[in-house]
Parts: C-alpha cells; sequence; structure tokens
C-alpha cells in the first residue's frame, strides 16, 4: 500500500522552518500557552531557531541538521560570542520545537517529527549527566 492509499501522504509545501515557527506562535501558542511561556518561546526561536535553521524548508528538515544545530547553541550559541549555552536552555529550545514540530504532524505539514531521531540534550543534574567523570586531560568522559 503507499503513502496516499495509507492516507500518510504529506502534500509537498515550500513552508520554511521560519515561517511556520512564527504561523504556530501566532495560532498555538497564543491560544495554547501561558503570556509568559509563549514570550520565552518567541525569544528562544526568534534569537537561536530562526538565524540558523529557519531558511530550510520545513519538509527538508533532517535530524543531522537538527542535531548539528542543537551541537552548535552548547558549543557557540551565545550572542556575545563567548561560548555556549547553557545545558538548560539548549534542552528548552529542544523541547520547544519538538512541541512545533510534533504541532506539524498533526497539521499534516510533515510526515514525522525529526527530533524524535536526536537526542535530547542531558538536562543538568540527571542521573545520566551525575554518570560523566572527567578523565586526567580535562575532558569529560561517559
Amino acid at each position: 500500500m503507499n503513502k496516499i492509499q495509507s492516507n500518510n501522504f504529506i502534500m509537498p509545501n515550500d513552508l520554511t522552518v521560519a515561517e511556520y515557527l512564527k504561523q504556530w506562535l501566532d495560532t498555538y501558542g497564543r491560544e495554547n500557552l501561558a503570556k509568559t511561556t509563549l514570550e520565552v518561546y518567541k525569544i528562544n526561536i526568534e534569537t537561536h531557531v530562526i538565524p540558523k535553521i529557519g531558511h530550510i524548508k520545513l519538509q527538508e528538515l533532517k535530524p543531522l541538521q537538527l542535531n548539528q544545530f542543537l551541537s552548535h547553541l552548547s558549543f557557540e550559541g551565545r550572542k556575545d560570542g563567548k561560548g555556549g549555552l547553557s545545558k538548560a536552555t539548549v534542552l528548552k529550545i529542544y523541547r520547544i520545537l519538538s512541541r512545533a514540530f510534533n504541532h506539524a504532524v498533526k497539521l499534516q505539514l510533515l510526515e514525522k517529527n525529526p527530533l524524535q531521531y536526536v537526542e535530547a540534550p542531558n538536562q543538568p543534574g540527571s542521573p545520566a549527566e551525575a554518570l560523566k567523570i572527567k578523565n586526567g586531560t580535562g575532558k569529560t568522559v561517559a
């Protein structure tokens, strides 16, 4: 059975990540998020997401690109050029995008959420984070 027969067909479109996220904030966000939460989402999307991956067509966004984007945020994401964002902030951005892309799946703009194939950043203080130790070179090893 092909995708059209199984109702899994997603109509191709040229909507970019930036265009979708702006629409998502204006519709879903306004209706379903608290005012302060919406403001935090907007700031993170406009400051970090759109400048780096906003130009990519939503339907062409791949897990590898998202993995590279999250890595960039972790090591070079600060706007002042002084390193990466905190683990908590990177995790917050991951969760915002995951929520937005899950909604795109419901709207049949995406067949699957590309973030489902990208491991979420460890939350600060999580058991996985606690298991990491530093070796003699100062580098973190798991």
